[in-house]
Order: structure tokens, then C-alpha cells, then sequence
């Protein structure tokens, strides 16, 4: 999990919590074992941190032409104006 930091915050830098280390405002951290998604996750919830690193990609898709509307407009016609 990526995170980036709203707030600098003094918290644990190991599994158990021997050494502390200050985790910088606006500085992003990518979390993987357990303990430290539990903690990424407590943060964001008190809003200490968001969530980075994944963007959402919008693509466009056209409507296309069904079988139907093509046999309906050669059996009906154009229409005419």
C-alpha cells in the first residue's frame, strides 16, 4: 500500500516498535507487511495520510451499430426530413 503523508508524525519503524522514526508531510511510503498496513490504515482513517499511487483511467467507448438497427434502417429507409 502507498500512502503520502499530510502531517509529519513521530511513530514505530519496526515490527515491534523498538525504533521510531518521524514520517515526513507530503513524503509518500510504500507499505507491505502486516503491521504496516494496519498502521497506514489507522492513519488514513484519522487523516493523517491518503492513499497514493493509484490512478483511475477513464476510456471512451462508442456506442456501435447492432445488427438489428442495420437490418431496420435498410428494410425502413432513411427518414426524411
Amino acid at each position: 500500500m502507498k500512502i503520502k503523508m499530510k502531517v509529519n508524525h513521530v511513530a514505530k519503524a519496526d515490527d515491534l516498535g523498538a525504533s521510531t522514526m518521524v514520517y515526513k508531510k507530503d513524503k509518500e511510503y510504500t507499505f507491505e507487511t502486516e503491521w504496516q498496513m494496519k498502521m497506514a490504515s489507522k492513519w488514513i482513517n484519522s487523516g493523517k495520510a491518503q492513499k497514493s499511487g493509484s490512478k483511475i483511467e477513464k476510456t471512451i467507448v462508442k456506442p456501435t451499430e447492432t445488427k438489428v438497427k442495420k437490418i431496420l434502417k435498410k428494410v425502413m429507409g432513411k427518414k426524411k426530413k
